[in-house]
């Protein structure tokens, strides 16, 4: 039976969410998802195809309604799947928490079962991937159901509720499978307990048990059918060819990440003592503290070792072994008078009670001390199996799977988005030990366990809990993934080829084109998919229009850093530069930046900052000729993202996808102050023999020093530096330009001869030169430790020295 403070837990949660969703795509693997889930087609290993499914359901529903969109839908649709887990957990802890206490504390065991609930929904972790498109919400309902049909096997006391329960576990075991694999670590413990509950406890018949979990099983697996149907229309841009045994296993089992574990095997990075299985459970722990508070994370280690009922009153608990289970309030001691009772009604009711007792010794006595049905202490193998599984999946999960970097910022976030599991199971023991801390403080919530007292406490704390955090959770306002990939998309113009590394570019890029129809005539093809052997499929249908896939040669890679990588997006140019010799993109973070040259040159091929991507094309012969145009290119560019991601912190942190965009959006000015400055210096270089050239050579630094300093300005001194750069490397190099700005307006007043007047027009600005200089060079100052740098910084302490010590009344 529902009580009312589960039931309303349900539109209490969802009201939440509809008002904190995402407004539009998020990031990270939604954009990817969605995209697929738009033209059916198969996302990355496992291919999530329950997901899929759902949402291509949803986003249909998104196109037709006036003012949605599929990602508007599909995130509405989340916030549902994340009340109904917290309903279900809800319902699981309530029962969980009855079978402890036993069945005289249901109404205490029911608010005990809302807070569990509550507790799971909106700690940040949870309320965050519950607001968007995303596998974790649908996930995390799963994982629910099958905790609940865990539970209610345990306390089932007829045949047909185990059945029942058994087999619809079963059904949500199968569909768990079939969205999110690390499901299979409480299915590897939860169905030998379930197993033992029927058949060794139970005594149940395996044949009729067996067959019909199995098919139900079974049942639950039929989602990835849409693999193989899907694998087979092949769509531009999805993953794996599922079409063969061999390629289903492949891309099901992860065999192209590595098969149980999180990263594929090169990209983990140097593992430090810290991501042993010890160290990140202790990380686990710390995070959970933030995430249920540490009374709650208190509350349900003391649920773990703590024994409902003991310690309750002189007798060694209240009560124990009455037949009523209300307690004798009631009881009334000889001579004293009862307030408005009849006498005859009060002694029939004593009478009844005297009868209910005898029977119940009786009944105990006759079965050897077990009683019958499921009281209070019967199931202590459920208790025991719960902490089992919360212990084998923090164990496995640490040790084995997840091989991410945790000092990392963005791998942190991807990994931590797998504590859903063990995290459910720690709010329902802090439910198990606030039920248990008020059952042994009885003057808290009256002898009777008064419903109002009780409800008022839970109120308080699910209020306290949502309005602390609600701040900090509201995703209403995070549109940064659209409006970036809406960013990129509108500086490229149709006709063009846009090559694409990393899932920030890719992943929203591809969903507003394949769900949104953005920029339909764009050429879009993801880097990251090009070396599997599968791709090939999707170039013979001639999808990709006339762009040339060069062969794949050994040692290819995916990694930006690696040679491989790097010989196959050379090899990748070259094949279409002539077809598109002025419209070929690619995005920023797929250049490996160590190898770019002075001028923007990486590896013969010239890379010119366009908003949020580079625009590759062969240099000619002449550069300096063509650096005119380039300037106005870039700085066109550079204007339409003047008012775009300015500022995403301090809400949105490092390691989250809007963190990632506003990064990137403050690349594409570092990388254009970049190229102004190293183009300036290489103009310096041949001022002597083209003295000419001291125009372009002023109008570079310039240029430089106005996006570089422009950062500098924003960035430097507003905690986490959205960067993804050192800002170190950022104050050196925007120090450097300004002084060489400086002394090139310097330099400028002395200039004579043919060219004079254009010089001394933008030589004009001296006054805003010097006030740049001065404040950037000694942020540079500020920031920098001598022995870390010692070269530069003197050079710069002696420059500052030199210029604006004792000069202040000439600034």
């Amino acid at each position: 039976m529902y009580h009312v403070s589960i039931v309303a837990v349900f539109p209490f949660t969802l009201f939440i969410y509809l008002r904190t969703m995402f407004p539009t795509v998020p990031g990270g693997d939604a954009g990817e998802l969605l995209a697929e889930a738009c033209h059916l087609g198969t996302a990355h290993p496992p291919g999530y195809p329950l997901f899929t499914i759902l949402m291509y359901m949803v986003s249909e529903v998104g196109v037709n309604v006036e003012g949605w969109t599929p990602a508007a839908a599909a995130n509405a649709a989340c916030c549902f799947f994340g009340a109904t887990t917290a309903t279900v957990l809800s319902e699981t802890t309530y029962r969980f928490v009855s079978s402890e206490l036993g069945k005289e504390h249901d109404v205490l065991a029911g608010y005990a079962g809302a807070l569990g609930g509550v507790l799971f929904a909106f700690s940040p972790l949870t309320w965050e991937y519950s607001v968007g498109a995303e596998v974790f919400a649908l996930h995390n309902t799963l994982v629910a159901f099958i905790l609940y049909f865990t539970v209610s096997v345990a306390v089932a006391e007829e045949r047909g509720s185990r059945l029942v329960s058994g087999c619809l576990g079963a059904l949500f075991c199968g569909l768990a499978i079939s969205n999110q694999h690390t499901s299979i670590l409480f299915i590897a413990c939860l169905v030998p307990y379930v197993a033992f509950v029927i058949f060794v406890r139970g005594k149940e018949r395996r044949d009729v048990f067996l067959t019909l979990m199995g098919a139900m099983f079974v049942l639950g697996l039929l989602p990835y059918l849409y693999l193989v149907w899907a694998s087979g229309r092949v769509t531009d841009g999805s993953w794996g060819d599922m079409t063969s045994f061999a390629g289903f296993k492949k891309h099901v089992l992860r065999e192209e990440y590595g098969t149980l574990k999180l990263a594929p095997s090169g990209k983990a990075g140097d593992l430090t003592a810290w991501d042993g299985m010890l160290g990140r459970t202790l990380i686990w722990l710390l995070d959970l503290r933030m995430q249920i508070g540490i009374v709650f994370l208190a509350l349900a280690v003391y649920g773990m070792v703590a024994r409902a009922g003991e310690g309750l009153g002189s007798e060694g608990g209240r009560d124990r072994g009455k037949g009523r289970g209300r307690g004798r309030e009631r009881v009334v001691l000889k001579g004293e008078k009862k307030k408005g009772g009849k006498k005859k009604k009060e002694a029939k009711e004593m009478k009844e009670e005297r009868d209910d007792d005898e029977a119940a010794l009786e009944e105990f006595a006759s079965t050897g001390g077990k009683g019958k049905g499921k009281g209070k202490g019967d199931n202590n193998d459920l208790k025991a199996a719960l902490l089992l599984t919360l212990f084998f999946y923090v164990a496995i999960w640490n040790g084995v799977f997840s091989n991410l970097p945790l000092e990392v910022p963005m791998a942190y976030a991807v990994h931590s988005r797998f504590w859903f599991q063990p995290n459910m199971i720690m709010c329902m023991f802090a439910g198990l030990g606030f039920s248990i801390v008020l059952q042994r403080r009885p003057n808290w919530i009256g002898a009777r366990e008064t419903p109002g007292r009780l409800g008022v406490i839970v109120v308080l704390i699910a209020a306290a809990i949502v309005g602390l955090r609600y701040k900090e959770a509201d995703r209403s306002d995070a549109d940064f993934n659209s409006v970036y990939g809406k960013a990129m998309l509108d500086s490229i113009d149709d006709g063009s080829l846009l090559l694409s590394h990393t899932d920030l570019d890719w992943n929203t890029v591809r969903y507003l084109r394949k769900c949104e129809g953005f920029k339909p005539g764009i050429v879009h093809v993801s880097a990251q998919l090009l070396p599997y052997p599968w791709f090939q499929r999707q170039i013979d249908t001639g999808m990709f229009g006339d762009v040339v896939f060069p062969e794949i040669l050994p040692g290819v890679s995916t990694s930006r850093f690696s040679e491989g990588n790097k010989v196959l997006l050379e090899r990748f140019f070259e094949a279409n530069h002539q077809k598109y010799p002025k419209n070929m993109f690619v995005d920023m973070q797929g250049i490996s930046d160590s190898d770019i040259q002075p001028g923007g040159i990486w590896r013969g091929w010239l890379m010119i900052p366009h908003g949020l991507v580079y625009r590759v094309e062969k240099p000619t012969a002449n550069v300096l000729n063509e650096l005119p145009n380039y300037f106005r290119e870039i700085e066109e560019e550079l204007e339409k993202l003047q008012k775009v991601l300015v500022n995403v912190t301090p809400k949105y942190s490092s390691g989250s996808w809007e963190f990632a965009c506003a990064s990137v959006r403050n690349d594409a000015f570092y990388q254009a102050g970049l190229n102004f400055l190293t183009y300036g210096l290489e103009v310096g270089k041949a001022l002597q023999k083209e003295p000419k050239l001291f125009t372009l050579y002023l109008d570079c630094l310039r240029r430089s020093t106005e996006s570089l300093a422009g950062l500098v300005d924003v960035l430097v001194g507003q905690g986490e530096v959205a960067l993804s750069y050192p800002p170190s490397d950022l104050v050196k190099n925007a120090a450097l330009s300004s002084v060489k700005n400086l002394q090139a307006n310097v330099a400028a007043k002395k200039i004579e001869g043919e060219g004079a007047e254009d010089v001394r027009v933008i030589g004009s600005g001296m006054e805003l030169a010097r006030k740049t200089a001065k404040v950037v060079v000694g942020a540079y100052l500020d920031a920098t430790l001598e022995e870390s740098d010692p070269g530069s910084f003197r050079f710069f302490k002696g420059f500052y020295e030199q210029e604006f010590q004792g000069k202040e009344n000439e600034i």
